[in-house]
C-alpha cells in the first residue's frame, strides 16, 4: 500500500451555508449538521465487498439510515466523510491487507464535533482487539452477527450520548 491519496480539494469561494469548517489532522473537514428529518447518516468502511453489500441493503430497508457511503478503500471513506458529513461510520478494521486499525485511527482522527461516531463492525470480539480500537478513537464493538435493528439502536445511542454529555 503507497501513502494515502490525496483529498479531492473542497469547493472553491465561501464557506459551504451555516457549515463552519473545521481541520483536522487528516483534512479540512466540515462538521456535521444536526437533521431534521431524524435519520442517521451512515458510512461502512470493509474490505468484505459481500457483507458491506449485504449490510447495506438490510439498513436501506429499514428506512432509518441514509447511508451516504459504502467501501473498502479508507482514502474513498475519508472523501466521503469530508463530503456528506455523517453522523457515524461503522468500520471493520480487519482487513486483508493488515492496515486495519491504522484505517480505523484516520477514520476517528478525521470526527470533527464528534462527527462521525466511529464504531467497529466485525465478526468477533476481540479484548486485546477492543483496546486498541478504543485507544484509536472508536466508541462501541458491534458485531456482524446483531440484528440490523439493535445496530441502528446502538449506533443511535452513540450519537444520543454525545448530544447528552
Amino acid at each position: 500500500m503507497h501513502g494515502p491519496a490525496a483529498l479531492p480539494p473542497l469547493p472553491a469561494g465561501e464557506p459551504i451555508p451555516s457549515i463552519r469548517p473545521v481541520r483536522t489532522r487528516a483534512a479540512l473537514i466540515y462538521a456535521a449538521p444536526m437533521r431534521t428529518d431524524g435519520l442517521i447518516s451512515l458510512i461502512l468502511l470493509d474490505d468484505h465487498e459481500t457483507a458491506r453489500a449485504a449490510l447495506a441493503a438490510r439498513l436501506a430497508k429499514t428506512g432509518r439510515v441514509d447511508l451516504v457511503g459504502e467501501t473498502a478503500d479508507p482514502c474513498e471513506a475519508l472523501r466521503i466523510i469530508a463530503e456528506k458529513r455523517p453522523h457515524a461510520a461503522l468500520v471493520d478494521p480487519r482487513r486483508q491487507d493488515g492496515h486495519g486499525f491504522a484505517a480505523l485511527a484516520i477514520i476517528c482522527g478525521a470526527a470533527v464535533d464528534g462527527y462521525p461516531v466511529v464504531a467497529v463492525h466485525t465478526s468477533y470480539y476481540d479484548a486485546e482487539e477492543w483496546l486498541r480500537a478504543r485507544d484509536a478513537g472508536a466508541r462501541d464493538w458491534l458485531l456482524k452477527q446483531l440484528d440490523v435493528e439493535s445496530l441502528i439502536t446502538r449506533v443511535a445511542a452513540l450519537l444520543n450520548r454525545d448530544r447528552l454529555t
